[in-house]
């Protein structure tokens, strides 16, 4: 049909593109069911191995203790940016690449299949995973923040406003002063095929960043920022040039451009696991982790989650005045897990009570913090004045076993970004950025204009993004050895099973309905008394032992239950629970819990750890209905009933 349509409008040469792109597709297909036979039968002597990535078909010669990389495709511009990169595990980083190893690793790679998430999750339980490889020398980074800026105490030079294009000329200021990824594009050609680009002629953000930051050496005043904003869909295709966007947005975006064009240098994305991917210079440099742990309050189990980040926003609603505060709330309390949101355990297999709760397991060389002055739906930004320090450490907000801290986490200011809004409107203002230079100066970037400013000056302004660099870099992360992936999964899955309970019981509606009839505030408690109630007769009285808490509690009785057979209005029969609670007086001070025993009883469970140091734990008949008709409580006699139907004779 296209052949037909060329000749109708006499365009020969089209016809010629055409004949010619459906010989060349037939003669590919031939050449690659050719290469897919020869594979197979190659790759089972064990000697011959071929390689399909993104970059084309290589094959691995493997022969004794000897290997040759070797590439089909005639344009020598094809191979991988990585081979003059060396990633051994005794730290030669001097560029020479050791061709029998890198050989032997991509044939490994090739080989080994991915690991499935469900494994990496089960490797993760514990800790976290380490990378299959290291992509990008972490020593280089670590040499950088060390040695310091190479950069002058002039003044940087201007960005000229290209038509709303602050937003990224206050980021591209900050990220120059971080000294590590500026120290990397002082050699990039070492890491990207920069010609290979030029002659190609598409765009590509490393290079254009690698441009940008040659322009603002060479340039004694402003000069455009180039493609970075003319081009900026393909830094992300939300975004739409001369219209006004995001600073946090792009500076994520710019990032997160960088590092993907580094993994296509390196083979494509889908070369790699994930952890492996974020061995980057972007990672390195840029990238942290956080932990989010859930507890399971029944069993003890803890599960956890390990989450990469380019940065850590927080929250600064309510009464947060502070970045100290904020981190505190975030990455230092914990949420209680209950009622109609309770947690399905892996270890219980029901639902359960839990606690969850943050923290930070890697910290970052260089650490963004964007402050969330905007949400969904508002039509304003929060515009309080929010303090953060010149100085401070993330040590507090640490877990306890975060594997790279060889040194405090402390951490020095370099960089306040400030949105100027206009009537406090979230739509619409101007970005500027105060930036510290390396001997210490503070100068006001607003533009094409650059200025001495002063610390004091940059100390007291709204920051909407906060740019911190560690006084000493952390420690860089060590390669995965052979098996640990499998090992760790056996451990993890057996862990899982050893310690089951052993109750078939389903607990999770009982719990379920309790949760919705009251109250949240429960706390753990590690010793517990049991309270075991003879068989249930009409208006008997039993009080507990129960020790109190004597500067919290108003009364010096101690708690009580009561437990009586009473009819109800349809005529069945109920058992009624009376619970005494001494200087008690909301609901929000114990918390309700029936426990289902292997022997098929039921306890009932009160904790107010508030004011007893222990919960009480009442032994319940066989014969109950797991379900609750009712409870109450009497605020003025501390007074609990909760009324459960009977089976059967009372």
């Amino acid at each position: 049909r296209q052949r037909g349509e060329g000749v109708a409008r006499g365009n020969f040469q089209f016809c010629a593109r055409v004949r010619e792109r459906v010989r060349d597709s037939a003669s590919a297909r031939s050449q690659c069911a050719r290469r897919r036979s020869k594979t197979e039968r190659n790759r089972k002597s064990g000697f011959l191995i071929f390689i399909f990535d993104d970059d084309g078909f290589r094959a691995v010669v493997v022969s004794g203790s000897a290997a040759r990389d070797g590439d089909d495709d005639d344009d020598d511009d094809d191979s991988i940016a990585s081979s003059t990169m060396s990633d051994d595990d005794d730290g030669r980083e001097d560029g020479s690449l050791d061709t029998t190893r890198e050989s032997l690793g991509d044939a490994e790679d090739a080989m080994s299949p991915r690991a499935s998430t469900s494994d990496v999750d089960d490797a993760e339980s514990k800790a976290l995973l380490p990378p299959r490889k290291i992509l990008h020398p972490y020593s280089r980074v670590r040499d950088a923040m060390n040695s310091g800026s190479d950069a002058n105490a002039e003044l940087p030079s201007g960005l000229t406003n290209g038509g709303n294009t602050c937003f990224a000329a206050s980021v591209l200021q900050c990220l120059r002063r971080a000294t590590a990824l500026t120290a990397w594009f002082d050699d990039i050609d070492r890491w990207h095929n920069s010609a290979r680009c030029e002659e190609k002629r598409n765009f590509c953000v490393v290079c254009e960043y690698a441009k940008h930051l040659e322009r603002a050496t060479a340039s004694g005043g402003a000069h455009s920022i180039g493609r970075l904003t003319k081009d900026i869909n393909k830094v992300a295709k939300q975004f739409r040039r001369g219209r006004q966007e995001d600073s946090h947005e792009y500076i994520n975006a710019l990032l997160d451009a960088m590092h993907v064009a580094f993994l296509k240098d390196l083979g494509g994305e889908k070369k790699y696991d994930l952890r492996t991917q974020e061995t980057t210079v972007i990672y390195h440099t840029f990238g942290g982790y956080t932990l989010g742990t859930v507890k399971c309050m029944s069993c003890g189990y803890v599960s956890k989650n390990f989450q990469s980040t380019l940065d850590i926003p927080l929250e600064v609603t309510g009464k947060i005045a502070s970045i100290e505060a904020a981190l505190e709330v975030n990455y230092c309390t914990e949420e209680t897990l209950s009622g109609s949101n309770m947690y399905k355990c892996s270890k219980c297999k029901t639902l359960v009570r839990a606690k969850k709760g943050s923290k930070i397991h890697v910290s970052p060389n260089v650490l963004t913090i964007p402050l969330k002055r905007y949400s969904t739906g508002r039509f304003s930004k929060i515009t309080k004045y929010v303090h953060f320090p010149e100085r401070f450490s993330l040590a507090p907000y640490m877990s306890d076993d975060a594997p790279y801290e060889g040194s405090d986490p402390v951490y020095d200011l370099f960089g306040v970004l400030v949105h100027q809004d206009f009537y406090a409107s979230a739509h619409s203002g101007h970005y500027v950025a105060y930036v510290k230079l390396p001997d210490d100066t503070w100068v006001l970037c607003n533009d094409g204009r650059v200025s001495v400013s002063s610390e004091k000056e940059a100390m007291k302004q709204k920051a909407y993004i906060l740019f911190y660099e560690r006084v000493t870099p952390r420690d860089g992360p060590d390669v995965r050895p052979a098996g640990y992936l499998e090992d760790a999964v056996r451990a993890a899955r057996s862990e899982r099973m050893t310690s089951a309970p052993a109750m078939s019981v389903d607990t999770s509606d009982i719990r379920s309905r309790l949760e919705s009839m009251k109250f949240s505030s429960a706390r753990g408690v590690d010793d517990v008394i049991s309270y075991r109630s003879e068989a249930p007769v009409a208006t008997s009285t039993t009080t507990a032992p129960m020790e109190t808490k004597t500067e919290t509690t108003t009364s010096s009785m101690k708690p009580s239950f009561e437990i009586e057979t009473v009819t109800a209005a349809d005529g069945s029969n109920e058992l009624k629970i009376i619970v005494t609670l001494p200087g008690c007086t909301s609901v929000k001070e114990f918390d309700v819990e029936l426990e289902a025993q292997a022997n098929g009883a039921n306890v009932l469970v009160i904790c107010a750890t508030s004011l007893y140091i222990a919960p009480i734990k009442i032994q319940l008949p066989r014969n109950i209905v797991d379900e609750p008709r009712g409870s109450t409580f009497k605020r003025k006699l501390g007074k609990y009933t909760v009324r459960f139907p009977l089976v059967g004779a009372a």
